[in-house]
């Protein structure tokens, strides 16, 4: 655990390593790895495996107080991503990284590469893999609520602006993510977009409790249901769907509409 992370900034915004809107999202297989191919860039809310042992830091400084350390074989999900100035003068990518295992966290922050890696492939000996493994959170991810949830308009914990509560199988959009601390202990939370077209903030990762939102994103492949018409996991929504428009999504496919696949899909010359 990192003792000293309550002593730094209330909150931690994670926003490096975006994905960028035309980016492919990328679903999980059966044992929970990428079917596609490898984002080639280390993403804020993946799961990736331990490759060597890595040593955890109690800040964002290589000279600081080691935390402890992860395993190789480890799964690691990485809550933030930011350069720091490291001896020398050069910057370096530290992580802050989170083996979520119970019955407690193993935390604190890593030294990943020098900043100017342009990607991880670039590493002979790299911390971490580039193969985002199965409970990983993507942007633009559309994810189910396990639990009644309260959407804050802030991404610190007790934000006074209030702008709803979230129901169980409410489905919600992921468009950013952000580390903030209780009392030293992380806390991975996500600015989502609900059905009613309501922006705000919730908690997805917490210690000692599973996750508050089902990790299956609904627009993996690893959602659609086998038949001869294929279906998403995706349920009528518990409130009126609206667009970001501002109108009501149809309940059905219409003349116009831009859709994602979620399967293979075959493409015949003629209609019959």
């Amino acid at each position: 655990k990192a003792g000293g992370a309550g002593a730094m900034a209330s909150h931690l915004r994670a926003l490096l390593s975006r994905r960028g809107p035309l980016e492919p999202l990328y679903g999980a297989g059966e044992e929970g790895a990428l079917e596609e191919q490898d984002h080639p860039n280390w993403q804020v809310g993946a799961r990736y495996e331990v490759l060597r042992v890595v040593a955890l830091h109690e800040r964002p400084d290589v000279a600081s107080l080691q935390s402890g350390a992860l395993k190789p074989g480890t799964s690691a999900l990485i809550m933030a991503l930011q350069a720091f100035p490291a001896t020398g003068g050069e910057e370096v990518l530290m992580a802050y990284l989170a083996d979520t295992r119970p019955p407690r966290w193993v935390t604190g922050w890593a030294c990943l590469c020098p900043a100017s890696v342009s990607s991880p492939l670039e590493l002979e000996d790299p911390p971490l893999g580039v193969r985002r493994l199965k409970g990983s959170w993507e942007f633009g991810g559309r994810y189910r609520v396990r639990d009644k949830l309260l959407l804050r308009g802030g991404v610190e914990l007790e934000s006074p602006d209030v702008i709803c509560d979230l129901k169980r199988h409410e489905e919600v959009l992921i468009v950013e993510l952000g580390l903030v601390f209780r009392e030293g202990e992380p806390r991975l939370r996500a600015r989502v977009r609900a059905d009613s077209g309501l922006l705000g903030w919730l908690t997805v990762e917490v210690p000692d409790r599973q996750p508050l939102l089902d990790p299956l994103n609904l627009y993996s492949r690893a959602a659609v249901k086998p038949g001869l018409f294929r279906r998403s996991a995706c349920r009528a929504p518990i409130v009126p769907r609206k667009t970001v428009s501002g109108g009501v999504e149809a309940e059905a496919w219409e003349i116009g509409g831009r859709y994602r696949t979620l399967a293979k899909t075959a493409l015949r010359i003629d209609a019959e």
